[in-house]
């Protein structure tokens, strides 16, 4: 399994005479009102307290609906790009908190000032500003009502223009994000048209593993459709989706198993698997990992993809039937399913004529 970076609570930019713990905070329902009155106070340190009180106190559910009732996401807006960076960030860190309840996340995308300045914040100076503004953005992309939202606004070719220059752990999120906005066809129409096929292409070339996997799973996304996969066919991607499916590592092998799974779907594309040699034999052995139930069923469909030619069929029959026969299927209708399919095909035989 990939290492994964452990996702810090705590805001990254330093400041002077901020301790929330310290501080005196109205008691009960004033809290929340007095906080929203002191984020526009004159005094710059008034303010970063509020704002970091904010972070603190949000995190409870009944006083981020009272926030929402009160409108202070609107309130937070300016201070998106305000010019202290440490504000900046702890702003973004409390509306993400926010858009942790579904109304909160509605909250946010009605202000179209807020989507707008974090839209600028992904070309923000500070990396600790523009992890957080990522964070952000990722958290509002997992409900697909207001990822709709996102790509009417046009954060997915945004996203696609910064995907590949930033620090890696901002580029993974952006990746996440890209994935929650492609759920259909018109996020994946825009990733189309703004060359996502060739951006995410270039990325599973890189260093790290994380990157890949993320990548991969955007990919796929695009896999699925008919452009995708003639593009996919064009590109020879088929070779690189082989190389990555031996990695040791389980994030890059199984989001390269549903790449595969898409990318060979076509019949040209099963003609062109005939030449990838070692491709049968890591299906198989994929086919057996039972820690990964869903890259299991993949490289099972992957297989049935590619032995519908009468070649590669010969093939897997003769050197590993016995091996697929003898596969242990758990107690997954999907799985089963799938895996009939398999044997199916691999015993078909054409009728005489």
């Amino acid at each position: 399994m990939i290492p994964k970076r452990l996702t810090s609570e705590q805001p990254c930019s330093p400041t002077k005479n901020v301790d929330p713990t310290r501080r005196p905070l109205a008691f009960g329902k004033l809290a929340i009102p007095k906080l929203c009155r002191e984020l526009h106070s004159d005094n710059l340190e008034v303010v970063k307290a509020a704002i970091t009180s904010f972070v603190d106190v949000l995190h409870d559910p009944e006083k981020g609906y009272q926030a929402l009732r009160i409108r202070v996401p609107d309130r937070m807006a300016d201070l998106l790009v305000h010019h202290e960076a440490d504000i900046r960030e702890r702003t973004c860190m409390a509306l993400t908190i926010v858009s942790g309840l579904a109304d909160g996340k509605a909250a946010v995308v009605q202000n179209k000032t807020i989507l707008g300045n974090l839209a600028r914040l992904l070309n923000d100076s500070e990396a600790a500003v523009r992890l957080k503004a990522a964070e952000c953005l990722c958290s509002l992309s997992e409900f697909w009502p207001i990822a709709d939202e996102l790509i009417d606004f046009g954060f997915v070719p945004r996203l696609l223009n910064h995907v590949c220059e930033d620090i890696e752990e901002v580029s993974i999120i952006h990746l996440h994000t890209l994935d929650a906005l492609m759920y259909g066809f018109e996020g994946i129409e825009q990733a189309l048209k703004n060359n996502g096929f060739e951006i995410f292409c270039s990325m599973i070339d890189g260093d790290h593993s994380r990157l890949k996997a993320s990548s991969l799973k955007c990919l796929s996304k695009l896999l699925a459709t008919p452009i995708g996969k003639q593009m996919a066919y064009d590109s020879d991607l088929l070779d690189d989706l082989n190389r990555l499916l031996h990695y040791e590592e389980s994030d890059v092998y199984g989001a390269s198993a549903s790449a595969i799974m898409f990318a060979t779907i076509k019949s040209a594309a099963k003609i062109k698997a005939i030449q990838l040699k070692r491709l049968p034999h890591r299906l198989v052995k994929l086919c057996h990992d039972s820690e990964h139930p869903l890259t299991k069923m993949q490289c099972i469909q992957a297989l049935t993809n590619i032995c519908e030619h009468p070649e590669t069929r010969k093939f897997v029959c003769e050197t590993y039937y016995q091996a697929l026969e003898n596969l242990k299927v758990e107690d997954n209708e999907e799985l089963i399913a799938v895996y009939n399919n398999l044997m199916k095909r691999l015993n078909w035989t054409p009728q005489q004529g």
